[in-house]
């Protein structure tokens, strides 16, 4: 008699609804496959490279020895001091680089790490969000509580509907200036947030991943301008830098949490590369030009895209900050299992152009769609002259 085959996926793995990115580079890939010049507006990968004085310092690294035997845990003090000098620079914040920075290999990787450092009971999760918020906490065993956020409340979270739920809850994700919808808040807003969590003892998880992609005069806060207490900020070099392949960020703020997550990461790996970290020190202390000039180049990329998808009926807030432009899914395709989901395939279908579908960031991401600004203007005024002909 044959034995029952007990080869088969976890519980949590056949909960979590499949990778959209991956879903979509497919989608992708098979229209490629087959001719089609695909224009992507899909994965928020940037397209600008990675400033010259940055790769110059990752080669001079390499020829480091230093370099080539396994790095600290927590990461190179250099690199939490150059962590430490950006944080004083950018928001008169003091933080001391032996106990509250550590380095990580992207914000993806210490996402994930903190919520396994955290006790058991509630994650307070956005919806529509970043999806890995929500699988780090069912991976971890945190029981969810997705809160919505609405164009009625400027896509920002309801203090509210959040007080009837903060029974139990351990901690609370927000992402500001946000991913997918491109909303960003004001300092007093994020104040009452710090507020609330600090009244119903939350820990505050902060994701503040483009801060430095911000435009007309908009300068995006950090909680920690509010105290350390309670609170973990998650940063990366991936956008303001275009560092995205290196996969280098940090984590900061109350030394108990950072040391909670660092404690988990000793057991899951064993740091960041040292040629990485060296790369992420020049681009924190050297020169800021290529950063600003970015930064230029993707508000007239914004306008660009905002103004003709505009013509073409398709209505989006314009944007100060992100690389994001969230727009609502033309009327015609309401009504459809998904409204997203049959646009991007139409979009894709007839004109050769993707965009993310809302719904993949989470039920409430339904009836818009996602377009990251990574292609130059050239394709940008291709990808609309498509459009508008269909």
């Amino acid at each position: 008699m044959a034995m029952e085959n007990k080869i088969r996926p976890s519980k949590v793995l056949s909960e979590l609804p499949p990778y959209l990115f991956s879903r979509i580079d497919r989608m992708a890939a098979g229209k490629r496959k087959k001719g089609m010049d695909v224009i992507s507006f899909g994965v928020g990968d940037p397209d600008l490279p990675t400033p010259k004085n940055i790769i110059d310092a990752i080669n001079d690294a390499s020829k480091d020895p230093k370099n080539y035997r396994y790095p600290t845990y927590e990461g190179k003090m250099k690199f939490r001091q150059a962590v430490s000098g950006f944080y004083r620079r950018r928001w008169n914040v003091d933080l001391d680089p032996a106990s509250e920075v550590m380095a990580s290999i992207g914000a993806k990787e210490s996402i994930h790490n903190a919520a396994f450092a955290m006790a058991q009971g509630k994650a307070l999760v956005p919806n529509p969000a970043y999806t890995v918020y929500f699988s780090s906490a069912r991976f971890s065993g945190h029981d969810v509580v997705e809160f919505p956020l609405k164009k009625e409340n400027s896509f920002l979270p309801d203090l509210s509907f959040l007080e009837s739920h903060s029974n139990d809850a351990v901690y609370m994700w927000i992402n500001y200036p946000n991913n997918p919808t491109a909303a960003t808040l004001t300092k007093e807003e994020l104040g009452k947030i710090v507020h609330f969590c600090r009244e119903n003892g939350i820990a505050l998880f902060y994701d503040n991943t483009y801060s430095e992609l911000s435009y007309d005069g908009y300068k995006p806060p950090s909680p920690l301008e509010f105290g350390k207490k309670g609170i973990l900020e998650f940063h990366s070099l991936s956008k303001t830098y275009s560092m995205s392949g290196f996969r280098l960020g940090w984590v900061c703020g109350d030394p108990d949490l950072v040391n909670m997550v660092l404690s988990v990461k000793k057991n899951i790996d064993s740091g960041v590369a040292g040629i990485i970290q060296d790369a992420g020190i020049e681009a924190l202390n050297g020169p800021q030009d290529k950063a600003l000039e970015y930064s230029g180049i993707y508000a007239r990329r914004r306008d660009l895209l905002l103004t003709g998808l505009g013509k073409a009926g398709l209505e989006a807030e314009k944007p100060k900050a992100t690389f994001y432009i969230w727009a609502k899914v033309p009327d015609e395709y309401i009504g459809k299992d998904s409204p997203s989901m049959s646009f991007v395939e139409n979009l894709l279908d007839r004109a050769g152009v993707l965009a993310t579908p809302g719904v993949g960031f989470g039920r409430y991401g339904e009836g818009y769609v996602r377009f990251a600004l990574t292609q130059t203007e050239e394709r940008i005024k291709e990808a609309l002259e498509r459009i508008r002909r269909i």
